[in-house]
């Protein structure tokens, strides 16, 4: 049974014990050994992906990740409500006992030429899976791809900020073990706390990951939330207490919008990225700890130390390490259509191709946060399986309004495609509205030239 084989993949007719041959196109056949075990230095080689994972959803109990670092997973029944792990073997809980499942890593031809590894799930029984909602008994499976097993949901790879985020970032191995600072920049929604703890397991520090939005704390509280503070230091100050810089130590802190942080306080955080120590409020002595620390900011920093808000030399001390700058949802229309594709799959819900082709001509000020609590709510305003334009998509329009307004009043700062639009936009403003003399003068064709025009008009 081919079912719940993607169209640009091939179908599977195999037997027991000889080569596979999978046809999808004569021209482009694929065979390869069926169950070829392939080894460390042959996966490298192959350039397959270690950082592959399962994430399990259990009809009962909490969600478990698989590291998918072997080239073989063996699925059983459980008795046990959560998800069980020993060596090859997952038990899930759920399903018929004598039912079980295989992943394997396989090489892969094409035209007698090996080409890597994929991995296929197989059923050893005549119990199918789904895979995307679709029953199978042998399927290779992709990044983002759902499955079902019993009552048990398995998604692979489906962390969207880490696809969207870490992948397509150029950060070598030496940056991500050392102690260096990280600076995230981004719009809000376009995934900085989950690119941050991505960073953290990636440098595999031995202690914990601590998270502090310096905005949800009032200037008064900041201090003892990230210094700690002792004993009678204030009223109130019962007991001592720690701070995230001790609950981070050998671990990683992060401090989310930092443009939110005092002057004060820059200063004392300066002292500590000089000499890696603090002072708990109301203590004497010295305190030493061994954190990395990773910034985000949804402002431009640079704006806010022309308008002395930040102080200069700690602006350019936490710009010293590594910057990272995310681009905003509206510059990738490739991932709406990875996040829209993947809520159709999680929510059994069909995506009419008009909403997709207009939700990439959007702005999405909120980005993956906004498009995916927008989705969440035509969903449950929707009468049927069939999700279709309506009031709640015109609403965006109001939004994309205000966000271009706002931006041109506030510290925000814009993105290079915006800032050639816009300027484009105004040179044709100052020709008189006449295209070509437009286009000349900027060295772009009318067709360019009139697309950027479209584009303003729609959000103004």
């Amino acid at each position: 049974m081919c079912a719940g084989i993607k169209l640009e993949q091939p179908c599977l007719n195999f037997k027991q014990g000889k080569s596979m041959k999978l046809m999808n196109w004569e021209e482009n056949a694929i065979t390869f050994p069926f169950w070829k075990k392939m080894d460390a230095l042959s996966l490298k080689l192959n350039g397959l992906r270690f950082n592959d994972s399962l994430m399990i959803y259990p009809m009962q109990g909490k969600k478990r990740k698989i590291s998918l670092n072997r080239t073989q997973f063996t699925f059983m029944s459980s008795e046990n409500v959560n998800p069980k792990i020993e060596g090859y073997k997952v038990f899930l809980p759920g399903f018929e006992e004598g039912n079980n499942f295989s992943l394997t890593l396989v090489s892969v031809f094409v035209k007698n030429k090996e080409k890597g590894g994929r991995y296929l799930l197989t059923s050893h029984s005549e119990a199918p899976f789904k895979i995307n909602g679709v029953l199978s008994y042998s399927s290779f499976i992709e990044r983002g791809d759902v499955i079902d097993i019993g009552y048990n949901r398995l998604e692979f790879n489906n962390t969207l900020e880490e696809a969207s985020s870490f992948q397509s970032l150029k950060i070598n191995e030496e940056v991500l073990s050392s102690r260096l600072n990280v600076l995230i920049e981004g719009e809000t929604g376009t995934g900085k706390s989950r690119l941050a703890k991505i960073l953290h397991q990636k440098s595999k520090r031995e202690g914990e990951f601590v998270q502090v939005n310096l905005a949800s704390y009032s200037e008064g509280l900041i201090e003892s939330e990230l210094f700690g503070h002792v004993k009678g230091s204030f009223t109130g100050a019962m007991v001592d207490k720690r701070g995230a810089f001790l609950y981070a130590d050998r671990g990683t802190l992060f401090l989310d919008e930092v443009d939110s942080l005092p002057i004060n306080l820059q200063t004392k955080l300066l002292l500590f990225l000089d000499t890696n120590e603090f002072r708990q409020v109301g203590g004497e002595a010295l305190k030493k700890t061994d954190i990395r620390l990773i910034f985000a900011s949804g402002t431009n920093l640079r704006s806010l130390v022309n308008s002395g808000k930040m102080r200069r030399d700690f602006f350019y001390r936490i710009n010293s390490g590594t910057k990272v700058s995310l681009s905003p949802l509206r510059e990738d229309s490739g991932l709406i259509e990875k996040i829209c594709k993947e809520f159709s799959i999680k929510e059994s819900v069909y995506l009419h191709p008009s909403l997709l082709d207009y939700y990439k001509r959007l702005a999405w000020p909120g980005n993956i946060r906004q498009l995916i609590s927008h989705l969440k709510k035509k969903k449950v305003l929707s009468k049927g399986r069939k999700i279709e334009f309506n009031k709640v998509d015109e609403e965006l329009i109001e939004h994309e309004k205000d966000f271009f307004k706002s931006s041109e009043s506030e510290n925000f700062y814009l993105s290079l495609d915006e800032v050639k639009r816009k300027y484009a936009f105004n040179v044709y403003k100052h020709c008189g509205e006449n295209l070509e003399k437009a286009s000349c003068l900027l060295k772009i064709s009318k067709n360019t030239l009139r697309s950027f025009i479209n584009k303003i008009k729609v959000l103004t």
